[in-house]
């Protein structure tokens, strides 16, 4: 039920039971300052030059209910929301394109079948179809305030 957003050029590490969704634009830059003994390159100079060197903002922490919608971030490249079941109200008054990430339970996009720990582009919400007890994550590109 944990949030954390973490925003480009945070420290960070990831663990055991995390389920982690990065959003970012479509590039390779990763810098690494620590890989765990895997024998990939660490990127130390462009790490430490391009870090955030103070604490990370509390309000980009919060607890959640584990069902249920919820906005979880509104910013100026994207907005991400997590849906439990079908898409109603303000989601269908959106318009676009989004991402859809399965977090459990089946999703169809434009009538194709889209299972947790995949991800699939939709033209709109109207060709998003959740079951009744799915839950996913949709992402929009910029603020979609309704």
């Amino acid at each position: 039920g944990d949030f954390v957003y973490i925003p480009a050029g945070t420290v960070h590490a990831i663990g055991a039971g995390v389920c982690l969704v990065e959003l970012q634009q479509n590039n390779d830059a990763t810098y690494r300052l620590y890989d765990y003994g895997r024998p990939r390159e660490l990127h130390l100079d462009y790490a430490i030059a391009v870090a955030h060197g103070g604490p990370h903002n509390p309000a980009m922490r919060r607890k959640l209910p584990l069902k249920g919608s919820a906005t979880l971030t509104m910013g100026p490249y994207f907005t991400l929301e997590r849906v439990q079941g079908q898409l109603a109200g303000d989601h269908l008054k959106k318009h676009g394109p989004l991402l859809v990430v399965p977090i459990e339970g089946d999703v169809l996009v434009s009538g194709e079948s889209v299972s947790p720990g995949e991800c699939a582009v939709a033209s709109g919400p109207d060709a998003v179809s959740p079951a009744d007890d799915a839950q996913c994550l949709l992402a929009w590109p910029g603020v979609t305030g309704a």
